[in-house]
């Protein structure tokens, strides 16, 4: 997830190997009852892009901090309807 420059955008990574993150990138992991495709799709959506602008800061390049970013909540639905979503949306 980027914080800023440009704020918002969302990759799934799917493999055990170690990384290294570059500035203004989060790794999120999410718990076991959330599917992380859900997770990715709900932060790609216009709502949650609509909220993350709203949140950040700054004039030349909008950003959010991490600890404003752990504020928002993501809507979550049982893990078998997310599977579901995460379905019919692929």
């Amino acid at each position: 997830f980027t914080t800023e420059a440009p704020l918002g955008n969302v990759a799934l990574f799917e493999f055990s190997e170690r990384i290294a993150l570059a500035q203004r990138i989060i790794a999120l992991h999410p718990y076991c009852s959330l599917d992380s495709r859900f997770l990715m799709f709900a932060m790609m959506s216009p709502w949650f892009q609509a909220l993350l602008s709203d949140k950040a800061t700054g004039m030349t390049a909008t950003g959010i901090k991490a600890s404003k970013l752990k504020e928002l909540a993501v809507p979550l639905a049982p893990l078998a309807e997310q599977k579901r979503i995460v379905a019919k949306v692929e």
